[in-house]
């Protein structure tokens, strides 16, 4: 049986963009695939659009013309962040595959089927990325040459574009929602530290990150330092937490 890849969505106040975002979904050439738009308390007109698209009442014409099995629902809850909302998805998920988008961007057409076959032809690996591309959308030309520098930096192990096997997620749990920013890289360095496969890498640009005016925070802070120690923080106290369950010494391996 083909194995089902479950597309975690989590969305704030992103009526602008989620459509866009859903589109390239309904366009994938994996045909088992379930959607699980995750609200997490907008207050503008995003659950309205979540509604119309989960019920079928806005058509998506590539889904029309689909076959096999593709679902997309959706969960809501009060406003508790980013971290909250792909809990939420992932609790809800029935696939054995996670995978990834957040609601202002996209995904190139074959990007679950590459992801899916590798992880099928590669047993041991628990982990796959793929490369990703920054777009600077229409409204965000003034970028400054800081945030240029940096949005040309690529993340090698760039969370929203991984695909991760379900039993993962069972051994090491979800997302810390303690964290205000950071919370994928603090599990990709927890599962990496907790001897998961450390992540293979598709290197062909599967998935196209938006920027916009309305997530531009690339420029470097003051409390950038404090804010990469606390998610170090939290990675840690994580760790042990998992060991001391499993009955293993939490300095074993990794000197912490």
């Amino acid at each position: 049986m083909m194995p089902r890849v479950s597309v975690l969505v989590p969305v704030y106040n992103r009526a602008e963009y989620l459509l866009a975002a859903v589109q390239t979904l309904c366009a994938q050439t994996w045909p088992d695939l379930e959607v699980i738009l995750a609200d997490d308390g907008s207050d503008d007109e995003t659950p309205t659009i979540i509604e119309a698209v989960a019920e079928g009442r806005i058509l998506l014409p590539e889904r029309e013309r689909r076959q096999g099995t593709f679902t997309i629902r959706s969960v809501r809850q009060k406003h508790q962040g980013v971290s909250a909302a792909r809990n939420l998805a992932l609790s809800a998920a029935s696939g054995s595959f996670i995978a990834f988008l957040d609601s202002d961007d996209l995904w190139m057409p074959e990007k679950a089927e590459k992801q899916v076959r590798y992880l099928l032809n590669n047993p041991s690996c628990n982990i796959v990325f793929c490369g990703y591309e920054n777009f600077i959308d229409a409204g965000a030309e003034e970028i400054s040459e800081e945030q240029r520098q940096l949005l040309s930096e690529v993340i090698p192990d760039y969370m929203a574009s991984a695909m991760v096997r379900r039993e993962v997620f069972d051994r090491i749990g979800s997302f810390s929602v303690k964290l205000r920013r950071g919370e994928d890289s603090e599990w990709v360095m927890r599962a990496k530290l907790l001897g998961e496969n450390k992540g293979d890498m598709i290197p062909e640009v599967l998935y196209k990150r938006r920027i916009h005016a309305g997530n531009i925070t690339l420029t470097r802070t003051e409390d950038d330092k404090f804010f990469e120690m606390a998610c170090i923080a939290e990675m840690i106290r994580n760790v042990n937490m998992i060991r001391r369950k499993n009955g293993k010494d939490s300095s074993s391996d990794t000197g912490l």
